[in-house]
């Protein structure tokens, strides 16, 4: 079934993406190809392509006249092969006075898709200028030195287009290579002729197209041996194998299958709008695109799954690292084997926003996760540093401080350590544990907290100790002095306390400011005196 790609009033046909869809090469990616055939009218262009791809183009019945039966631009898939063919409307026909305008744009138009361009043309025309459709020939070689000057020289490695000249109706008695040099010396002449940018003013016509011909026997008197060629000439279409394999050398489109019509589309209407045709500027703009359409899609899909299946809500610590990993992994697989072939910069950036959405559907879930864990270590937080406390009446050792910094870094290492279990690689929220609502900024406020009060609760022991070491040891002293009753007795009382309590005083105030206790003297003297 073929449909037009270009009606024979000049206008883009919209419904040629659907024939694409229908046909299954949206799902080919690059692998594909693409035809094209130029030629005088009622010449069999379409018998040809019909014969040759197993097409069914419409056909001319010379029983009701020779009229044009090709109008604009038609488009057929071959059976057996991956591969577009165009049959371009016949040049010379009765029903257009003046061609020259879409002769030009069609030859642009299917010069800037194809791989192998056909020239249909009969053997006793080889020679004659007109016949030979060699206007439209040099309308070719200018429109593609109009599209290298528009999208830059061409590559030194570039697989160049193929010109495929058939020679119809051949008599069986001229060589094959004589007419395929005289045909290649035409074409010479045309291209010494063809206005060149200054930048390719010595190159050559070898340096841009490959050029070779095929004869056919006559299609009427000699029909069988006709069918047997055309036959033998579809295997260099069909099978990568053969020798002359048409395609040898091409790697794959820069556009994929699926996004095809829309940059056939584009093309189509920069020539119609005479805009210069920048082809890798329309390749990567069709990339935009695909790309965000087809990242919009796979998102949908995945956020469709995962409703369905209460994900990421119903993950546990144990199974969220391996599902994120393992649906994102999917994810991100899908997404690339759908986008094959398209510009690698703009694909990458849609992978990398389909990426920052998966992540963003399941932060919510992580950081339900992270709390959870933070406010099990800040109980054991709780727990933990009151038990650093020295016991009631046991003399406060130095080091305190350092014990408390230990003991709130070992918190900090057990939130880390609990969050890297079900922190996937490769995700960002690392970052998250510190930001200011972050789990690791909560925790160092909570530990702040405890410290405060494990830091008041010991600057109480080390207080009540020495109240009572005071105590004890001047009831010591007191006694001693009594009991020797000198007249001096009263000032020595008064010493001893004085003493007492500047020697208590002084060990208390070492230690409380460990803990970062600012210490009044004055008040503290009171306090030990109390």
């Amino acid at each position: 079934m073929a449909t037009q790609i270009i009606t024979a009033d000049m206008k883009y046909n919209d419904e040629f993406g659907q024939f694409v869809v229908d046909n299954g090469l949206a799902n080919r990616s690059s692998a594909y190809h693409v035809v094209s055939i130029i030629g005088g009218q009622s010449s069999g262009k379409s018998t040809l392509l019909n014969n040759l791809f197993g097409t069914s183009f419409d056909m001319m019945d010379s029983k009701t006249g020779r009229s044009q039966t090709t109008k604009g631009i038609w488009c057929a898939c071959a059976k057996g092969g991956e591969m577009l063919v165009l049959d371009v409307e016949g040049t010379d026909g009765r029903e257009k006075e003046d061609q020259k305008e879409f002769e030009g744009k069609s030859a642009l138009f299917s010069l800037a898709l194809t791989d192998v361009m056909m020239v249909n043309m009969w053997m006793h025309e080889v020679g004659r200028f007109n016949a030979a459709n060699l206007p439209l020939i040099r309308t070719v070689l200018e429109v593609h030195l109009r599209l290298l000057a528009q999208t830059g020289s061409k590559d030194a490695g570039a697989v160049k287009p193929l010109l495929l000249f058939i020679l119809r109706d051949c008599d069986g008695e001229t060589p094959i290579t004589q007419l395929q040099s005289d045909v290649v010396r035409d074409i010479e002449k045309l291209w010494t002729d063809v206005r060149k940018p200054d930048s390719m003013s010595e190159a050559k016509l070898a340096d841009f197209f490959d050029l070779e011909c095929v004869a056919l026997p006559h299609f009427k008197f000699c029909k069988d041996q006709w069918l047997q060629d055309v036959k033998t000439l579809s295997t260099r279409f069909l099978e990568p194998s053969v020798e002359k394999y048409v395609f040898k050398g091409h790697t794959g489109k820069e556009v994929p299958a699926e996004g095809f019509a829309d940059y056939a589309k584009q093309i189509w209407s920069d020539i119609e709008k005479d805009n210069d045709l920048d082809l890798p500027s329309q390749r990567k703009m069709l990339s935009i695109v695909r790309c965000e359409r087809k990242r919009a899609q796979h998102l949908a899909e995945f956020k469709s799954k995962c409703e369905a299946e209460s994900w990421p809500a119903s993950a546990t610590p144990n199974s969220f690292k391996t599902a994120v990993q393992s649906r994102l992994d999917a994810l991100l697989t899908a997404y690339i084997d759908d986008t094959k072939g398209y510009d690698a910069e703009e694909r990458d950036k849609a992978k990398l926003l389909l990426a920052s959405s998966f992540w963003d559907m399941a932060t919510d879930k992580f950081d339900s996760l992270v709390r959870v864990e933070r406010l099990a270590v800040e109980e054991e937080a709780a727990a933990a540093l009151p038990k650093l406390l020295p016991p009631s009446g046991k003399l406060p050792e130095r080091g305190f401080k350092k014990r408390v910094e230990e003991e709130c870094q070992r918190i900090r290492r057990k939130l880390q350590e609990r969050v890297e279990q079900f922190m996937p690689t490769g995700s960002p929220w690392k970052h998250r544990l510190k930001e200011p609502e972050g789990a690791g900024t909560l925790l160092d406020k909570h530990l702040e907290r405890e410290v405060g009060d494990v830091n008041r609760g010991f600057g109480n022991l080390v207080i009540l100790y020495y109240q009572k070491n005071l105590k004890k040891s001047l009831d010591q002293e007191l006694i001693r002095i009594i009991d020797s009753a000198t007249p001096k007795m009263w000032e020595f009382i008064r010493l001893a306390h004085a003493g007492a309590i500047a020697g208590e005083l002084k060990a208390m105030t070492d230690i409380l400011e460990e803990i970062g206790r600012g210490v009044d003297e004055k008040k503290e003297r009171e306090t030990l005196r109390g």
